[in-house]
């Protein structure tokens, strides 16, 4: 495409991002206008970003994307990077396809955006959405290693729980073989005198037009509703505490059980998804080694924190 037309919408994502930065809702504004015009779905006002926005609002809630310097409750420098690195991206894809921009003419994250925007998919919505959260992590590394020990493991966490709902909807896009493999061992989770269909609980834990992630963040054992976390958020994060309820040995079950065991893979295919070759060099002895030395992934693209 045009260069000059493509530096001067990337000025003006600048302008519309920048005013937003010090204020949570206005964060949640932004994107709650976006999946007003690119929901693209009938089961709740917002269709595709039902489940995104329903974390957004878990962050404002825990008050990570506060300033750093707010005096009562002050955010995290790397929340708030990854958050608004990531609503850049959509306001200017945005602003590209309301200039009739066609993914293949964009060599940014911006055009997996694009290509949701054109042709709405869950498989398309979780490839613009975590190429767009990968940049992020890639890119504010250094961010992450200044927070706590007990922050960076639940960040860790968050990034595998996120990669492994991808797989779960590409793998049956796909009909892969291998990747249904991933999790053939786990057919049904038997819970007191319930039988519960795995392959339903799959579906409605990764669709992001469902409820499921309003549902998962609040439980505070899966996700914290506190900044900064202690020695015993992340005990129960990781099921280290033995008096948890049903619904957070459930939650230990999906994080341990059925991702755990299969890190190399899911953060393999996901890496070919997204189109970042960084991602399946982040595993280490099936261990997730993030924040990592080195250079971080750079791309052409801004962002505001």
């Amino acid at each position: 495409m045009d260069q000059a037309l493509f530096a001067k919408l990337e000025d003006q994502a600048r302008l519309i991002c920048i005013p937003a930065q010090d204020f949570p809702e206005e964060r949640y504004k932004l994107r709650e206008g976006f999946y007003r015009k690119f929901g693209y779905c009938k089961k709740g006002t917002f269709g595709y970003g039902n489940s995104e926005l329903a974390f957004i609002r878990w962050e404002i809630k825990r008050g990570v994307l506060n300033p750093v310097s707010d005096p009562e409750q002050p955010g995290s420098a790397w929340w708030r990077a990854i958050n608004g690195h990531f609503i850049y991206h959509g306001v200017l894809a945005e602003l590209l396809y309301e200039n009739n921009v066609k993914p293949q003419e964009v060599k940014t994250v911006s055009s997996l955006w694009l290509e949701y925007m054109y042709k709405p998919s869950a498989q398309a919505w979780y490839a613009a959405h975590n190429a767009s959260i990968t940049c992020g992590y890639l890119q504010f590394s250094e961010l992450a290693a200044k927070e706590s020990v007990y922050e960076q493991s639940f960040i860790k966490e968050v990034l595998i729980r996120l990669y492994y709902a991808q797989v779960l909807i590409m793998g049956k896009f796909l009909g892969s073989v291998k990747v249904k493999n991933i999790f053939s061992n786990f057919a049904r989770v038997l819970v007191k005198d319930m039988i519960l269909d795995l392959e339903k609980i799959e579906e409605f834990l990764a669709d992001p037009k469902y409820n499921s992630v309003d549902l998962l963040v609040q439980l505070p054992d899966f996700y914290p509703d506190h900044y900064p976390l202690f020695k015993s958020d992340i005990d129960n994060i990781l099921f280290k505490n033995k008096d948890s309820c049903i619904m957070d040995w459930m939650a230990w079950f999906f994080d341990e059980d059925m991702i755990g065991w299969h890190l190399t893979p899911v953060f393999d295919y996901v890496s070919q998804w997204i189109l970042f070759p960084e991602v399946k060099n982040m595993i280490v002895d099936n261990k997730v080694n993030y924040p990592h030395a080195g250079n971080p992934y750079t791309i052409n693209c801004c962002c505001y924190e």
